[in-house]
């Protein structure tokens, strides 16, 4: 196996570390991403934008892609507003995070384990912390062993958004008529509209791109 550092093509971000590998495996390459978010820093919207920005520059690498790191966000809180936000940006680029139980002295997930979410993780296990207020974890990816499958992806360009042009595909979508005009419709069929609506707009200004990567 050899690894070299991977350039992930922007300025490095200001709310977390991140230090990126390329693997060279005989399955095929691997991007290895390893995160530190300081506990000491408030979440902020800044940290998702920077999050999204390095997620954007390696979701299309036809290679596996796993993600390690300590982000100090509570993911084990289902109120939490930040894990909330943090799981969704996950499910927008296809990942999937492992880990499910605490990682550190105090408790609480904070040390996670991120792959693409049709890609398999064995025998995760989360030792007590000893010498370091946080666990050590160890887990095994079978699919580095074994002969890998290619699957097509379709991903949309989220923040290459066209505002202008969202503006007006809103203003003249079905949402921004007349309120009076659906005074007759149910909440089920003013949901639907609502969905409807939103669906036909992403179709027609969100451009997709269609990448092979390699899964399980």
């Amino acid at each position: 196996m050899n690894a070299s550092e991977l350039d992930l093509g922007f300025q490095m971000p200001t709310t977390f570390e991140v230090f990126a590998l390329k693997l060279s495996t005989s399955c095929g390459p691997v991007c290895l991403l390893a995160f530190y978010r300081p506990g000491s820093q408030a979440v902020t919207l800044k940290f998702f934008d920077e999050l999204q920005a390095v997620l954007e520059s390696v979701a299309t690498r036809n290679s596996q892609l796993v993600i390690l790191g300590d982000f100090n966000i509570h993911m084990d809180s289902p109120v939490d507003q930040n894990a909330i936000k943090f799981q969704e940006t996950l499910h927008q680029f296809g990942l999937l995070q492992h880990i499910n139980e605490s990682t550190h002295i105090k408790g609480h997930i904070l040390d996670l384990v991120i792959t693409r979410d049709d890609c398999d993780v064995k025998d995760i296990c989360v030792y007590p912390p000893t010498i370091s207020d946080h666990g050590l974890v160890t887990f095994y990816l079978p699919h580095l062993l074994s002969k890998p499958i290619y699957a097509v992806r379709q991903l949309r360009g989220w923040r290459s958004i066209n505002l202008d042009r969202l503006r007006t595909s809103l203003t003249n979508s079905p949402l921004c008529q007349d309120p009076v005009t659906y005074n007759n419709k149910s909440v089920t069929e003013l949901f639907d509209l609502y969905i409807a609506s939103l669906s036909k707009i992403v179709v027609d200004i969100v451009l997709h791109t269609r990448q092979a990567a390699k899964c399980l």
